[in-house]
């Protein structure tokens, strides 16, 4: 078998399995971006943070704080099931309970991405840009459990893909606003020298691959988690 033929096979393997394919990109991407880009772009960041332009896109870090997005699941989750309780029709009953299906599955994202995150952090070890700064650290100590000093992969990235991949999925028509917002957030933890730009990646990937993940289990388990339109 020649070279096309190898590539042409593997090309068809992965459009088989899309997960793969994309951890394989995504793998790809990170190494490049932890070889080239992220000690740069972590020292430029850091000299350049009293500007106008950094401290503009500072205000949408917070955004990106787990709980503001734990707290909308349980409280949408919640909220459509007391309307449901209180509905005087069947049909009624039903679309708020399928809404309330939709922010329980939102929340069982959030919990497995964030222990996939908690996990990977742990394993991989790489300390966070502050240690680059101050004692020039910048490779991994694999298997330490200090969750606050690691950096790979972003939590808040991985919590704005979760989040805003569920909502997508419950309100496809306001897809844009979530992707524009997530992209801002995990943007935003680059320029606070907060993370690394592969960090980022990583951590973006893992949200919205568990997301699609639990919602088909949840699919194939319960039926849809997206309300019908």
């Amino acid at each position: 078998m020649g070279l096309s033929e190898i590539i042409a096979a593997s090309r068809h393997r992965l459009a088989g399995r899309p997960v793969l394919a994309s951890f394989l990109a995504v793998l790809v991407l990170c190494l490049l971006l932890v070889a080239f880009v992220d000690r740069p772009a972590a020292l430029w960041f850091e000299a350049h943070r009293r500007s106008a332009a950094i401290a503009a896109i500072k205000v949408f870090t917070d955004i990106g704080l787990g709980v503001w997005w734990y707290a909308l699941a349980i409280l949408g989750w919640l909220g459509w099931r007391v309307a449901a309780f209180l509905a005087a029709y069947g049909d009624v009953r039903a679309r708020r309970l399928r809404q309330a299906r939709g922010f329980g599955f939102m929340l069982a994202a959030l919990v497995a991405t964030t222990v996939a995150n908690w996990l990977l952090k742990a394993a991989i070890g790489r300390p966070r840009p502050r240690h680059l700064f101050r004692q020039d650290a910048f490779a991994p100590h694999p298997f330490g459990w200090d969750l606050f000093s690691n950096s790979f992969p972003s939590g808040h990235a991985q919590t704005m893909a979760t989040a805003m991949t569920a909502l997508w999925i419950l309100y496809p028509r306001w897809g844009w606003a979530f992707a524009v917002l997530g992209g801002l957030v995990a943007l935003s933890r680059v320029v606070v020298t907060s993370h690394y730009p592969a960090d980022i990646v990583a951590g973006a990937w893992l949200g919205v691959v568990i997301a699609l993940l639990v919602r088909r289990c949840a699919e194939a388990t319960g039926g849809p988690v997206a309300p019908r339109r």
